[in-house]
């Protein structure tokens, strides 16, 4: 069980004497880029949200869902007065 976990730890540490150095400047970059990267996703979904074709079909749904909603609302009122008319 010890030879295992020792050619485990020289494997690793054989690596990092190998490819340290790439590493941390990967690391740093990816830190660096971080800012960047989350504008230019946000622009991007920006973008997406704001797309005509988008905007068209949420816009006849929402109209959709006022309508119903309306006639929900004239439905319980007619309901409560007894009345055919909407007063």
């Amino acid at each position: 069980m010890a030879n295992v976990i020792d050619a485990a730890f020289f494997s690793l540490q054989r690596f990092f004497e190998s490819y340290g150095w790439y590493v941390v400047f990967s690391c740093v970059a990816m830190y660096v880029a971080r800012p960047y990267l989350a504008a230019w996703a946000r622009r991007r979904s920006l973008q997406q949200a704001n797309d005509p074709q988008r905007v068209k079909v949420l816009d006849a749904e929402r109209r959709r869902v006022r309508v119903h909603q309306q006639l929900d609302v004239m439905k319980a009122h007619r309901e409560q007065t007894g009345s055919g008319a909407y007063s």
